[in-house]
């Protein structure tokens, strides 16, 4: 039931501006097909966690009493506090990743949890919910991932607030170039999301793959501090997001901390020190090398099928659906490999203790 209460820190808020009563009884009300979610009223006590760092979610929240805390790692670092008609849990829902930071109730707290479909309904319409949203995700998610990194970690969060309002999310397709070597230095990047590539030109001419930046690295530094041109290409192994700091923006941050240059100067100097070719790179690595070359980069589990002993049953996709509220997450279309499995391999056991479970 939509009480004046909830009604009235609704539209108080920019997220539903200028939607009326029964707009928003309409979608907070039943779902549009038969066993489809609603949106629900939950009451949460004080200390209640609300969401888990590192789970899925296929919903988000609209605080409509109370106020709850933003926390980040085991250490529970405090990142903001957020008070009645704020919103959150949208991140998981954008993006497709695991919940990036914890969500506690400081005190009794009433919210609406909106399903996935209650979301997409207004995401998929132009207007002031899916601008924010839009804003909302470059924001918050510039600013978490600038404090995860340790260069920036000790950034004042006045100054990341700054930061995060004059810079870009651009987002690349699978080997698509991000900078060009030769071309001149106009801004600095940093991985938001994704793999990169970074291959530069031998003295033969011959274009080689020199490392490999994942998300947490940056690059375009150096050719700002010292007034050169890229000195390598950037090439996107995937899907990949990258903040782009322009120049006047990245200087100011430097200046605000006269240790940050050197930083960056020790990180770049890390990073090309090794210089593996594209061919080492696959035979030290062997099957993830290949993996990598055929552009799986990004994962945090892999379902591997013997196409001669799967019987086509279907209850992996089945038993991943329970897992994630009842939407799986797997696809069997991938990539072919020649090579079979070894018999001594048990796939429903880890290689190694560093390596992903094969399931």
């Amino acid at each position: 039931e939509l009480t004046p209460e909830i009604l009235g820190v609704l539209q108080s808020m920019d997220l539903f501006k200028g939607k009326d009563a029964d707009e928003l009884t309409e979608w907070l009300g039943p779902a549009a097909f038969e066993g489809g979610a609603e949106c629900v009223l939950r009451q949460f006590a004080t200390g209640d966690r609300i969401i888990n760092e590192g789970s899925f979610g296929n919903s988000f929240f609209v605080l409509t009493r109370g106020s709850v805390a933003i926390t980040l790692g085991p250490e529970a670092r405090h990142l903001a506090t957020l008070h009645q008609g704020s919103f959150f849990g949208e991140m998981t829902l954008t993006s497709g990743l695991p919940r990036n930071s914890s969500v506690t109730a400081l005190e009794p707290c009433q919210a609406i949890e909106a399903p996935r479909r209650a979301f997409e309904v207004w995401m998929k319409k132009p207007g002031p919910f899916r601008n924010i949203m839009d804003l909302t995700y470059i924001e918050r998610g510039l600013a978490n991932h600038l404090r995860t990194i340790p260069d920036f970690a000790d950034i004042s969060p006045r100054i990341l607030h700054e930061l995060v309002k004059k810079v870009r999310l651009r987002i690349f397709s699978k080997d698509e170039i991000i900078v060009r070597e030769g071309e001149a230095s106009d801004s600095f990047y940093l991985i938001r999301d994704g793999y990169v590539m970074v291959v530069k030109t031998m003295a033969g001419g011959e274009q080689r793959t020199v490392a490999y930046l994942k998300d947490g690295s940056y690059f375009g530094d150096r050719g700002l501090l010292r007034t050169e041109r890229r000195n390598a290409t950037i090439i996107a192994m995937g899907k990949v997001e990258v903040i782009q700091v322009m120049k006047q923006d990245f200087f100011a941050l430097v200046n605000r901390d006269e240790k940050l240059a050197d930083r960056f100067a020790e990180e770049e100097l890390r990073q090309f020190d090794q210089k593996p070719s594209s061919q080492q790179a696959s035979s030290s690595m062997g099957f993830v090398g290949e993996v990598i070359e055929r552009g799986l980069v990004k994962a945090t589990s892999a379902l591997v099928i013997h196409l001669n002993v799967c019987t086509r049953c279907g209850n992996c996709v089945k038993a991943c659906a329970e897992l994630h509220d009842g939407i799986s997450r797997l696809t069997r279309h991938g990539m072919l490999f020649e090579a079979p499995v070894p018999k001594t391999l048990n796939i429903l056991e880890p290689l190694d203790r560093k390596s992903t479970r094969l399931n």
